[in-house]
């Protein structure tokens, strides 16, 4: 299988109009202004433990849209430096929150929070950086527009990890989710997923870069649309990631939303709308089995690989990136909106 997952593997590459000194610049910013914050407060043996999950890195992908966004804009990044870090702040929350829900044992190839220190502390550091977003907030020079932007974008986000949750087939035994499971999921059901869990905060961060600089409605609007349809690509190549992806450089376990039984995954749901009736059923008795073993997996994939959905996810890819960069147009020319366009393409051949 070629196509989406190969290419570009760094930073520099994703940004690849953006030297490589200023990508590295905007991070050590972005960072230093990220550790105030969570140290506000702390306890000193504490701290440590809440930093963890910055220090496992990542591309910081995000806060970058905010600073190239508002550069776009014709302002100065400096300006934006405190939303970009409450962005990156809401992104990192989120993936302490997830793998807690999804007892994920591995992220960027290190332990997940929750497994390194416990559910307890791990609970405890999701709500410092949840205390941290506010204060990050607080110090732009739009306060509340910046605040409404963040309350936003979490809201939706727990509207997505919900129906995420939903349309798992089995696994969690509660009463309310054994009510409430989606057995008849369709590929609807998935962009509402993916709008909100993904779409929303690169949607946010980019239109946060805009308005920290008072940047006219229609440059908002604009960077607005390029990040849900940019956040959209992105999760639907991390769909693909999941299961056909290399699990080193993917940095988690593979074939994950297997495992977990997940019916929120693109490619999975686009199989299971092309296949015929014996094929489809296999599938959905492997989603829907407790535990899950090495032959039952590969088999769900050797089922999957009989349709086009792989492909299908690749030409999804390059649509929404398509509709991203046609958001751009209103942009006058210059470096930060070519980083833009080339970051957008970036999404088509991502390998992590």
């Amino acid at each position: 299988m070629q196509g989406i997952i190969q290419g570009k593997d760094d930073d520099a590459e994703i940004f690849d109009a953006m030297s490589s000194d200023k990508i590295e610049e905007w991070k050590h910013l972005i960072g230093e202004v990220i550790l105030d914050l969570l140290q506000k407060e702390t306890d000193t043996d504490f701290y440590d433990a809440v930093k963890y999950q910055i220090d496992t890195g990542g591309k910081r992908l995000r806060p970058l849209l905010t600073l190239t966004f508002c550069e776009a804009a014709g302002g100065k990044p400096d300006s934006t430096i405190y939303a970009a870090a409450g962005i990156e702040l809401i992104h990192t929350h989120s993936l302490i929150i997830d793998d807690i829900i999804d007892r994920s044992i591995l992220r960027r190839n290190q332990p997940t929070t929750w497994v390194k220190f416990g559910m307890p502390i791990a609970v405890l550091i999701a709500m410092k950086y949840r205390e941290a977003i506010v204060l990050a907030a607080q110090k732009t020079a739009y306060p509340t527009e910046i605040q409404e932007i963040f309350s936003r974008a979490m809201r939706r986000m727990l509207i997505g990890e919900r129906l995420d949750i939903l349309l798992e087939q089995t696994g969690r035994t509660n009463e309310y989710l054994v009510k409430n499971r989606l057995r008849d999921a369709t590929l609807e059901d998935y962009f509402t997923l993916c709008t909100n869990k993904t779409g929303a905060l690169v949607s946010a961060a980019c239109e946060t870069g805009v308005v920290c600089i008072n940047g006219n409605n229609d440059y908002v609007n604009a960077a607005r649309r390029f990040g849900m349809n940019a956040g959209i690509a992105l999760q639907i190549s991390d769909d693909y990631l999941d299961i056909f992806g290399n699990s080193r450089q993917f940095g988690k376990e593979h074939r994950k939303d297997i495992i977990e039984h997940k019916l929120g995954n693109y490619v999975i749901l686009c199989a299971l709308s092309k296949l015929s009736a014996p094929y489809k059923h296999r599938l959905v008795k492997t989603l829907q089995t407790d535990e899950i073993n090495e032959k039952e997996i590969t088999e769900a994939v050797h089922i999957i690989e009989m349709t086009d959905a792989p492909e299908v996810a690749r030409y999804k890819v390059a649509e929404f990136v398509n509709l991203a960069k046609d958001s751009l147009k209103i942009f006058p020319d210059s470096k930060a909106k070519k980083t833009l366009f080339n970051l957008a393409d970036s999404l088509i051949d991502r390998t992590h």
